[in-house]
């Protein structure tokens, strides 16, 4: 079997190499030439993949090792026989973690506390729902909308309602561009006039869910809005301009762990296995590469202060290097925004960590996130 992959997909040889041969190339650069003589085609979300691109290779089967499908046009495939998977959720721990890093990055560089403040999550499918659970044992005020659902884990609510009455807005729906509920521009110049004076904004879904000139427009105005952003209109080019208006910013890493590549590319394999006839390697061997005798610990601070909570998660997920490396790009430089994202430095989850036995209170909320408590003394000697 011959298998084309983005170069980007972690541990490729540990799930793949039995099947056949592996070429790898970078995710923008394959094109009709790369897939020509391929049996698989492994993606993450850089590569449009449709009939322009296949038709006329030997590709049967697709995966995309990420939760996102908009770069894969999923009829065309259908209509050309090809057999499509992709990772929905491999990554939601990750995002919401990032998220809940932005809100300590609030705190911990511009005294702006979270705790007491309204949640407003825009999608409720893998990621939405999974911060809906972590906001809600956190002691948040959580509301969601959804027009899909009838029920979630946080009352429902229509979106005007949401962005008139949230303090916090997370995005995290899927790119839509037809259908009943598109999600192409939801926020527009008028859905973001209903935001509250202050409203903190967050987009880690995808750039254009937010109409650039409405946000642009939006953002001339004396509203306070604290402007949060992982993904970018037009990206790889994003807009310098618009980079200098938000509190933070970051180039498409929100979902970039360890364990969130490594469940993608796990999920794919065991998703094409039975209809390749192949056998699927176990995530579980690789999801920890510390060891779970050998995770990392936090550091322990006074734990007293709530800003505890913050430093760590702040460790866990390095939001003031990433933002730092984004804002040394030159504007249009998108070779240097896909380096960043290609070269992202290995970030664990909490669920790597190991918060010291005499932590404080809010340190030890880290385990609400997946870390655990080291073991006592008398633990140990048993």
């Amino acid at each position: 079997m011959q298998i084309v992959a983005d170069e980007n997909i972690p541990c490729l040889e540990e799930f793949f190499a039995d099947w056949g041969e592996i070429r790898r190339y970078p995710g923008r650069s394959i094109g009709p030439r790369e897939v020509r003589d391929a049996d698989l085609l492994l993606v993450r979300s850089v590569t449009p993949v449709n009939r322009r691109l296949l038709e006329g290779s030997a590709v049967r089967y697709v995966g995309s090792c990420t939760i996102g499908r908009d770069h894969v046009n999923e009829q065309e495939l259908a209509a050309m026989g090809v057999y499509f998977v992709a990772a929905p959720g491999c990554n939601a721990q990750a995002v919401v973690e990032y998220v809940i890093a932005s809100w300590c990055f609030l705190e911990k560089i511009h005294g702006l506390q979270w705790r007491n403040r309204r949640l407003g999550i825009v999608g409720c499918g893998h990621v939405g729902g999974l911060l809906a659970q972590m906001a809600l044992s956190l002691g948040m005020d959580v509301c969601v909308c959804d027009p899909w659902l009838t029920q979630a884990a946080a009352p429902l609510v229509s979106l005007d309602e949401l962005l008139a009455t949230a303090d916090i807005v997370s995005l995290h729906v899927p790119m839509v561009r037809e259908g009943a509920w598109p999600t192409l521009h939801l926020l527009g110049y008028p859905q973001l006039q209903l935001l509250k004076k202050g409203a903190w904004l967050i987009n880690t879904s995808r750039g254009e869910v937010v109409e650039l000139a409405g946000l642009q427009r939006y953002l001339q105005q004396d509203n306070g809005l604290k402007l949060i952003l992982d993904v970018w209109p037009g990206e790889p080019v994003i807009s310098m301009s618009l980079l200098s208006r938000t509190v933070l910013g970051t180039p498409h890493v929100a979902g970039y762990s360890y364990e969130g590549k490594v469940r993608g590319t796990a999920m794919v394999c065991q998703a094409l296995a039975a209809p390749l006839g192949q056998s699927a390697a176990l995530a579980t061997a690789f999801l920890h590469p510390t060891g779970s005798q050998k995770k990392m610990r936090i550091p322990l601070g006074n734990g007293q202060s709530e800003m505890d909570f913050a430093r760590a998660m702040l460790e866990i997920v390095p939001l003031l290097r990433d933002d730092a490396a984004l804002r040394a790009l030159g504007e249009g430089d998108a070779q240097g925004f896909d380096r960043l994202r290609a070269g992202y430095p290995q970030r664990f989850e909490c669920a790597a960590y190991v918060v010291p036995e005499r932590a404080g209170r809010s340190l030890q909320e880290l385990c609400l996130l997946g870390a655990t408590v080291a073991e006592t003394s008398q633990e140990k000697s048993r």
